[in-house]
């Protein structure tokens, strides 16, 4: 099945197309610093971008086909608005696992873009600790590759206890809290190391918190492979605009026999992509049973056809393909870093077994389980 589109869809996936306009911005240097302002995120949460997929009741915008459209433009102009760490991945943990007051409560600044939220995932090969002391729960440790860790201030936790996987909400400003910006491959998003050092933490009261945090992680999987589409189009566009144009030894460089089918082979992958992202979004909505099957085999297709789209880009484009003032670069970059921080085509095809009940050739009898996301510094794939 596929994703079908409303008339409401697709208009606001044509205002955010509108609001990312001019990107991606060529950073002038590759240090670690802030890619967008609260005052850039209030205007994107004003034409409603981080009420998508939300709870009416709450004024969002239900359904995913919508926030689909909107990854899409957004992967297309590689936008640094926290979308996938925010929207998607805080978010959609909220709603799904806090009832009452309490979502009301914390959802309320994210969707108006007052706020901007990441979940740091410390239950994940027991990153972060928990220590009861008599003020409260305490946590300690350090997670790497968080999102927008800096520019959050809403900071969701997730630490495993004696009675199972809690989420925590901590305090920015608290002393024994610590978010460093690293360097990263990608240079149009914000990555943090996030260090707790004893750092005062508030239990959410949560129902069915495992099961939200294995939704959440196949949905930030669909969103990322949006974006991932996105970009290949943009990388397609780009390159064979340019070789119709470019003249070599007399003739458009896109006559070429070659260079044809490197862009005819590309737009038959970039097909594939479409349709599994479609089947993604379809699933997420309306057969969540079927949607850990269906995130998996988006994202092995779009983590492969972002990078091949990628890396073609950079070598047709020629000498200028290689250059700092081209953005071809800036696309190779988020390929390799999606990849890096998030896992490629293989890691996601052992997902696609084990969400299909396959038991996977390379699993082992002690396989401790999903590690904790590691930093492109870690990957080393540092620039």
């Amino acid at each position: 099945m596929i994703r079908t589109l409303t008339d409401e869809d697709r208009m606001i996936a044509e205002v955010a197309g509108e609001l990312f306009v001019g990107h991606p911005v060529i950073p002038a240097t590759d240090e670690p610093v802030a890619r967008y302002d609260a005052a850039t995120w209030r205007h994107a949460a004003e034409v409603g971008l981080s009420a998508l997929a939300m709870p009416a009741d709450l004024d969002g915008i239900e359904g995913f086909a919508a926030l689909g459209e909107v990854l899409v433009a957004a992967g297309a102009a590689l936008s640094p608005l926290p979308l996938v760490g925010s929207v998607v991945t805080a978010q959609q943990l909220i709603a799904l696992s806090v009832a009452g007051e309490h979502r009301a409560a914390l959802l309320g600044g994210l969707m108006a873009g007052t706020s901007i939220g990441t979940l740091v995932a410390g239950h994940r090969g027991g990153a972060v600790r928990v220590e009861a002391r008599p003020g409260g729960p305490r946590l300690t440790g350090a997670v790497d590759a968080v999102p927008d860790g800096v520019t959050a201030d809403l900071v969701l936790v997730t630490a495993a206890g004696p009675e199972g996987v809690t989420l925590y909400r901590i305090d920015p400003a608290d002393a024994g809290f610590t978010a460093t910006r690293t360097r990263s491959v990608d240079l149009t998003r914000e990555y943090a190391r996030v260090e707790l050092a004893g750092c005062a933490a508030q239990p959410i009261p949560t129902h069915e918190l495992a099961a939200a945090l294995s939704r959440v992680e196949d949905l930030a999987t669909v969103a990322r492979a949006c974006e991932q589409l996105g970009a290949a189009r943009r990388c397609l566009e780009m390159t064979t605009a340019h070789v119709r144009d470019r003249i070599q030894f007399g003739r458009a460089l896109g006559s070429f026999q070659a260079v044809k089918h490197q862009c005819a082979d590309l737009a038959v992958a970039l097909d594939d992509a479409e349709s599994a992202v479609s089947h993604a979004i379809w699933a997420s909505g309306e057969s969540p049973e079927s949607l850990p099957v269906a995130a998996a085999m988006a994202g092995a297709v779009c983590a492969r056809v972002a990078y091949r789209a990628a890396d073609t880009a950079v070598h047709l484009h020629g000498g200028i393909g290689f250059t700092w003032e081209h953005p071809a670069h800036l696309y190779f970059r988020r390929a390799v870093s999606d990849t890096a921080v998030y896992g490629d085509e293989n890691h996601f095809r052992e997902r696609f077994l084990a969400a299909s009940g396959i038991p996977s050739p390379n699993a082992s009898n002690d396989d401790p389980g999903p590690s904790p996301q590691r930093s492109p510094h870690q990957q080393g794939v540092t620039p």
